[in-house]
Protein backbone atom coordinates (compact mmCIF):
# COMPACT_ATOMS: atom_id res chain seq x y z
CA UNK A 1 0.00 0.00 0.00
CA UNK A 2 2.87 2.50 0.74
CA UNK A 3 4.32 1.76 -2.73
CA UNK A 4 1.58 2.52 -4.52
CA UNK A 5 0.91 6.16 -2.35
CA UNK A 6 4.44 6.57 -3.17
CA UNK A 7 4.35 5.57 -6.84
CA UNK A 8 1.05 7.65 -6.88
CA UNK A 9 2.65 10.86 -5.42
CA UNK A 10 5.75 10.60 -7.64
CA UNK A 11 3.51 10.39 -10.61
CA UNK A 12 1.83 13.65 -9.56
CA UNK A 13 4.49 15.62 -8.45
CA UNK A 14 6.40 14.68 -12.05
CA UNK A 15 3.04 15.64 -14.07
CA UNK A 16 2.59 18.83 -11.93
CA UNK A 17 6.11 19.93 -13.18
CA UNK A 18 5.49 19.37 -16.58
CA UNK A 19 2.47 21.08 -16.37
CA UNK A 20 4.62 24.47 -15.35
CA UNK A 21 6.37 26.37 -17.74
CA UNK A 22 10.23 24.56 -17.96
CA UNK A 23 12.61 26.99 -17.49
CA UNK A 24 13.29 29.36 -20.62
CA UNK A 25 10.46 27.29 -22.46
CA UNK A 26 6.96 29.30 -24.16
CA UNK A 27 3.75 27.19 -24.73
CA UNK A 28 3.88 27.25 -28.67
CA UNK A 29 3.41 25.31 -32.05
CA UNK A 30 5.64 24.55 -34.81
CA UNK A 31 4.46 24.05 -38.52
CA UNK A 32 6.95 22.12 -40.26
CA UNK A 33 8.14 21.72 -44.04
CA UNK A 34 6.05 18.88 -44.00
CA UNK A 35 2.85 20.07 -43.01
CA UNK A 36 3.11 19.09 -39.73
CA UNK A 37 2.40 21.09 -36.81
CA UNK A 38 3.79 20.73 -33.19
CA UNK A 39 2.55 21.46 -29.88
CA UNK A 40 4.64 21.88 -27.09
CA UNK A 41 7.07 24.00 -25.04
CA UNK A 42 9.55 25.88 -27.21
CA UNK A 43 12.92 27.52 -26.43
CA UNK A 44 14.69 30.03 -28.42
CA UNK A 45 16.41 33.00 -27.57
CA UNK A 46 16.61 36.21 -29.58
CA UNK A 47 19.95 37.83 -30.86
CA UNK A 48 22.10 35.20 -32.52
CA UNK A 49 21.13 32.06 -31.05
CA UNK A 50 17.20 32.31 -32.60
CA UNK A 51 19.17 32.06 -36.02
CA UNK A 52 20.17 28.87 -35.28
CA UNK A 53 18.00 26.51 -34.36
CA UNK A 54 14.41 26.02 -32.15
CA UNK A 55 13.92 23.12 -29.39
CA UNK A 56 10.54 22.03 -28.26
CA UNK A 57 9.41 19.85 -25.56
CA UNK A 58 6.64 17.37 -26.67
CA UNK A 59 5.84 15.92 -23.54
CA UNK A 60 7.97 14.51 -20.24
CA UNK A 61 10.21 12.23 -22.02
CA UNK A 62 10.30 13.63 -25.68
CA UNK A 63 12.52 17.12 -26.54
CA UNK A 64 13.30 17.76 -30.15
CA UNK A 65 15.23 20.17 -32.05
CA UNK A 66 14.56 22.11 -35.42
CA UNK A 67 16.83 23.69 -37.59
CA UNK A 68 15.50 27.05 -39.19
CA UNK A 69 15.35 24.84 -42.74
CA UNK A 70 13.33 22.33 -41.24
CA UNK A 71 10.57 25.09 -40.11
CA UNK A 72 7.99 27.19 -41.81
CA UNK A 73 6.80 29.36 -38.71
CA UNK A 74 6.51 28.71 -34.71
CA UNK A 75 4.35 30.78 -32.66
CA UNK A 76 4.19 31.20 -28.77
CA UNK A 77 0.85 33.51 -26.83
CA UNK A 78 3.40 36.39 -27.23
CA UNK A 79 4.49 36.35 -30.76
CA UNK A 80 4.89 34.75 -34.24
CA UNK A 81 7.95 33.91 -36.40
CA UNK A 82 8.53 33.10 -39.79
CA UNK A 83 11.41 30.61 -41.11
CA UNK A 84 13.19 32.95 -44.06
CA UNK A 85 16.60 33.20 -45.92
CA UNK A 86 18.62 36.34 -45.64
CA UNK A 87 22.03 36.60 -47.87
CA UNK A 88 22.47 32.37 -47.58
CA UNK A 89 21.68 33.11 -44.14
CA UNK A 90 18.36 30.90 -42.52
CA UNK A 91 17.11 33.25 -39.70
CA UNK A 92 13.95 33.37 -37.51
CA UNK A 93 11.62 36.70 -38.78
CA UNK A 94 9.49 38.27 -35.92
CA UNK A 95 5.92 38.98 -37.61
CA UNK A 96 5.28 42.01 -36.99
CA UNK A 97 2.22 42.90 -38.92
CA UNK A 98 0.09 40.05 -41.17
CA UNK A 99 -2.32 40.88 -43.74
CA UNK A 100 -2.23 42.65 -47.58
CA UNK A 101 1.53 44.02 -46.29
CA UNK A 102 3.19 42.10 -44.12
CA UNK A 103 6.28 43.22 -41.67
CA UNK A 104 8.61 41.58 -40.05
CA UNK A 105 11.93 42.39 -37.65
CA UNK A 106 15.47 40.34 -37.57
CA UNK A 107 17.11 41.00 -33.82
CA UNK A 108 20.51 40.22 -34.18
CA UNK A 109 23.49 40.76 -32.01
CA UNK A 110 26.40 42.57 -32.04
CA UNK A 111 29.53 43.46 -29.90
CA UNK A 112 29.92 46.69 -28.58
CA UNK A 113 32.56 47.17 -26.34
CA UNK A 114 32.76 44.37 -23.13
CA UNK A 115 29.01 43.81 -23.76
CA UNK A 116 26.63 42.34 -26.00
CA UNK A 117 23.77 44.59 -27.98
CA UNK A 118 21.21 43.84 -30.27
CA UNK A 119 20.04 45.50 -33.31
CA UNK A 120 16.70 45.59 -35.26
CA UNK A 121 16.19 45.54 -39.17
CA UNK A 122 12.40 45.88 -40.48
CA UNK A 123 11.53 43.64 -43.90
CA UNK A 124 8.25 44.51 -45.76
CA UNK A 125 6.44 42.15 -48.57
CA UNK A 126 3.20 42.27 -49.72
CA UNK A 127 1.31 39.44 -49.55
CA UNK A 128 1.70 36.43 -51.90
CA UNK A 129 5.67 37.49 -53.12
CA UNK A 130 8.61 35.47 -51.81
CA UNK A 131 11.08 38.16 -51.62
CA UNK A 132 11.74 40.21 -48.72
CA UNK A 133 12.68 44.16 -49.06
CA UNK A 134 15.31 45.57 -46.41
CA UNK A 135 13.38 48.98 -44.89
CA UNK A 136 16.43 51.81 -44.91
CA UNK A 137 16.53 53.81 -42.12
CA UNK A 138 17.66 57.28 -44.03
CA UNK A 139 14.66 56.30 -46.31
CA UNK A 140 12.13 54.31 -44.85
CA UNK A 141 9.09 56.80 -45.31
CA UNK A 142 9.48 56.52 -49.34
CA UNK A 143 9.97 52.90 -48.96
CA UNK A 144 6.56 52.86 -47.17
CA UNK A 145 4.66 55.01 -49.70
CA UNK A 146 5.24 52.44 -52.45
CA UNK A 147 3.14 50.10 -50.55
CA UNK A 148 0.03 52.04 -48.98
CA UNK A 149 -0.50 54.32 -51.79
CA UNK A 150 -3.51 52.96 -52.43
CA UNK A 151 -5.38 53.91 -48.94
CA UNK A 152 -4.98 58.62 -48.92
CA UNK A 153 -5.56 58.81 -45.40
CA UNK A 154 -2.50 56.62 -43.56
CA UNK A 155 -0.29 58.24 -46.98
CA UNK A 156 -0.93 61.70 -45.40
CA UNK A 157 -0.38 60.51 -41.95
CA UNK A 158 2.95 59.35 -42.99
CA UNK A 159 3.46 62.35 -45.15
CA UNK A 160 2.84 65.04 -42.50
CA UNK A 161 5.66 63.31 -40.75
CA UNK A 162 3.37 62.05 -37.56
CA UNK A 163 4.07 58.99 -37.78
CA UNK A 164 7.85 57.34 -36.60
CA UNK A 165 9.69 54.39 -37.49
CA UNK A 166 9.07 52.35 -34.23
CA UNK A 167 5.35 52.72 -35.25
CA UNK A 168 5.31 51.19 -38.07
CA UNK A 169 3.74 48.26 -37.35
CA UNK A 170 0.95 50.15 -35.87
CA UNK A 171 0.79 51.90 -39.02
CA UNK A 172 0.58 48.47 -41.38
CA UNK A 173 -1.88 47.04 -39.12
CA UNK A 174 -3.88 49.74 -39.08
CA UNK A 175 -3.54 49.67 -43.74
CA UNK A 176 -3.97 46.30 -43.77
CA UNK A 177 -7.54 46.45 -41.10
CA UNK A 178 -8.38 49.00 -43.88
CA UNK A 179 -7.82 45.96 -46.82
CA UNK A 180 -9.97 43.50 -45.10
Amino acid sequence: MKHRLFLLAALFSTSLLFSQNPKGYEEGSVLLTSGETIKGWIKFKSGEEIKNRLTIILNEQEKRTYKHSDIVSFETSDASFISYEIVKEGVFLKVLADGAIQLYELQYAFSQGSSDSYKYEMYIRRQGEKDLVAIKQGSWKKQIVEYIADNSAILQQLEKGKIKQDELPVLIQQYNNDKD
